[in-house]
């Protein structure tokens, strides 16, 4: 290829001034040559007007024009000159480009001119690269790098003399978010290769054009006409993420809440080649307590199992957006008869909505650890640390007592919740029953056992079993615990009494506690109680016995599983002709109860019924959960220890810190480098302290 200054296609160069030609003879004919001649390769026809001038014939006839080239291949047409004209003309061949000498004479019949010499010279033009594209591709989405071997095939620079020149390879695509290293051509093999983005897929057309290093001088063209091409890639289905947030919040109700919770799945995110795909996808939620609510579910998943109200497992199925827009809140709502470690775990089944691969699940568990209210005692109607007596008495739920229990003319264990192999009647001494229908469940005698025929197990086959399922004196503790601390507790809300109905009202969106003497509890005809709603209250009974009760204990605002009576301080309770819509807690009292109901737990050191029904609105609520301790070390030592800070100042009043578990008779208590006696009451301890004091334990 050969590199000449540009000239526009079909001009002449004035290289050279005109020659005449002089005659040989006085008869030769002879004209005026014109200049060198320049054109460009692929001319094709070549003219030039009056090239040959002064044309003198001399007389002669039969005239022409003789040209001859030394190199006839750079033509088609070779060069002819008209002998009337003088136009010069030729036809250039194809791809052809190169310097030749013409030599031009004219004759006549009465003799020829002399030999005109000049040059013709094609120069060089780039011609244009060449390729053909090859087939569509198929490839898989997360498949990596792909290579097409000779996907691009008949790779031509141009004709022969541009075969040393350097090609490349442009490939441009309207989807490259498909790719991690964008799509491109060897130019030497003709290999495609593109590296897939992860989780991409959908097609791409691919516009590749090849160019060479010709240039574009005089014209020339270095760049191929664009080819197109087609990737596609397949989908494959992608694992769903599933997530459950570990933060519980507890809310002034107690109740548990988990906010952040949700699902994904990289098939539906836009931009991905899924545009408009709408997946539906299937999720479960499951917990081994208790069950579980979704406030904002309405309208945005479908219920297949459960409807996302208090639920032990849900189903549903919906968009990656209805369903993370469900789980964004869950709420969950506690076994009154459970405490300790709960476990909500969440799967997801994408159903293999889109790509090949079927389908794939995922998963995610979040735990929490909920309090029990009144810790073994909790899932019992009747629950006594000692010896219970149940007569004529018809009780919803559970019956257990640490010592002999003797039960007669009695039905329980109807409440349909409890199963056939529950524990519902538990006896950690000698059981006795008589004459009575147990609904669901079995029963437990720790050391033996007399059941009569007379006694009917309607849901069970099992007969009476031994075991001690309930470590009573660990119950014991913890319930003297619980009450003790509970009773530590300052009042929240307000007590007056009026006519004989003893109102307590508190504010608190949690727990309001009222502190009530045991004189105006026994005084009163009714234990009026107003929180707001589903609150719960504490009513904390100071003093002695109750030899005779009020009438009745009517709640507003509370439910009867948040109300709590607290006579942590009595050694006897006698409770007749009552309404009681709360739950009892007398861990050293002898309660005796007849002709009434009671809503919820009754809780004492002995207990004894006559005619007496239980309703199963056991005490729960996370308030309760996990009670204040009331200092005791709780090591099994037998010897407590208290370690309170105190700060004095000095006046007429007491203070006392009551605890109302039992201690040694001789208790020594250093206060500031003092000690402090204490006072013996009814397996109470007090520490009298003279003087105000501020002090936590």
């Amino acid at each position: 290829m050969l590199t000449s200054q540009s000239l526009p296609v079909g001009v002449i160069t004035l290289l050279a001034a005109f020659a005449t030609t002089a005659p040989i003879n006085a008869q030769d004919p002879t004209f005026t040559a014109g200049p060198d001649v320049v054109s460009l390769e692929d001319v094709g026809n070549f003219t030039a007007t009056a090239w040959a001038q002064d044309v003198d014939l001399q007389g002669g006839t039969n005239a022409f024009f003789d040209v001859i080239v030394d190199d006839p291949s750079l033509f088609g047409l070779s060069p002819a000159l008209d002998v009337n004209s003088g136009t010069l003309t030729f036809t250039s061949a194809a791809d052809a480009n190169g310097v030749v000498n013409m030599t031009v004479q004219l004759v006549t019949d009465q003799g020829q001119s002399a030999v005109s010499s000049v040059s013709v010279t094609l120069l060089a033009v780039n011609d244009e690269p060449s390729f053909n594209a090859g087939v569509p591709i198929n490839a898989s989405e997360d498949s990596g790098t792909s290579i097409v071997a000779g996907w691009a095939t008949a790779l031509s620079a141009g004709p022969s003399d541009e075969a040393g020149q350097a090609m490349s390879f442009t490939v441009g695509t309207d989807n490259p978010g498909l790719f991690s290293v964008p799509p491109s051509v060897d130019p030497v093999s003709g290999d495609l290769s593109f590296t897939v983005a992860p989780d991409q897929h959908g097609t791409a057309n691919l516009i590749v054009v090849l160019t060479d290093n010709g240039g574009v001088a005089n014209g020339g063209d270095d760049t191929s006409q664009p080819e197109s091409g087609v990737t596609t890639l397949l989908p494959i289905n992608d694992g769903p993420l599933a997530g459950l947030a570990e933060g519980w919040v507890i809310d002034g109700l107690g109740v548990y809440h988990l906010y952040g919770n949700g699902v994904d799945d990289v098939d539906t995110r836009e931009g991905d080649g899924a545009s408009g795909m709408t997946m539906i996808m299937e999720a479960s939620l499951a917990c081994n307590e208790g069950t579980m609510t979704l406030p904002d579910s309405a309208g945005v998943v479908n219920f297949l199992v459960g409807d996302g109200v208090n639920d032990a497992f849900i189903t549903m199925e919906g968009t990656v957006s209805g369903i993370s827009t469900a789980l964004g809140h869950l709420v969950y709502n506690e076994d009154p008869g459970f405490g300790g470690g709960v476990v909500v775990s969440l799967t997801v089944d994408d159903r293999g909505n889109y790509g090949s691969g079927g389908p794939i699940g995922a998963g995610d568990t979040s735990s929490l650890s909920v309090g029990s209210a009144l810790g073994a005692a909790t899932a019992f109607d009747i629950f006594s640390i000692k010896q219970a007596r149940v007569w004529y008495s018809q009780v919803d739920g559970s019956i257990a007592g640490g010592g002999p229990v003797r039960l007669n003319h009695f039905s329980m264990a109807t409440n349909p919740d409890l199963v056939s192999t529950d524990d519902v009647l538990v006896s950690g001494g000698v059981l006795r029953a008589y004459n009575g229908i147990v609904g669901h469940g079995n029963a437990v005698y720790c050391t033996t056992h007399i059941v009569a025929d007379s006694v009917t197990f309607l849901d069970s086959s099992q007969a009476p079993r031994q075991g001690c399922p309930i470590d009573f004196y660990e119950a014991k503790r913890d319930l003297q615990n619980r009450s003790s601390g509970w009773g530590l507790l300052p009042p929240t809300g307000s007590t007056t009494m009026l006519n004989g109905v003893l109102t307590l009202v508190g504010n608190d969106p949690s727990l309001n506690v009222f502190t009530v003497s045991h004189t105006d509890f026994q005084s009163a005809r009714l234990l009026d109680v107003t929180t707001p709603p589903g609150a719960y209250a504490l009513i904390n009974v100071d003093g002695g016995s109750l030899t005779h009760g009020i009438w009745g204990v009517r709640i507003t605002g509370a439910t009867r599983r948040g109300v709590l009576v607290n006579a942590h301080q009595a050694g006897y309770i006698h409770l007749n002709n009552v309404n009681f819509d709360a739950s009892l807690l007398a861990p050293d009292a002898v309660l005796k109860m007849g002709g009434l109901y009671i809503a919820g737990n009754s809780v004492a050191k002995n207990i004894q019924t006559w005619n007496v029904s239980t309703l199963g609105e056991n005490l729960a609520g996370a308030p309760f959960d996990n009670p204040p301790e009331a200092g005791w070390d709780g090591d099994g030592t037998e010897v407590d220890a208290y370690d309170y800070t105190l700060s004095w100042t000095p006046n007429s009043s007491t203070e006392q810190i009551d605890v109302t578990r039992p201690t040694p008779e001789t208790l020594d208590v250093s206060v500031d480098g003092f000690v402090v006696s204490t006072q013996r009451y009814n397996c109470l301890s007090r520490l009298v302290f003279v003087g105000r004091s501020d002090f936590s334990a």
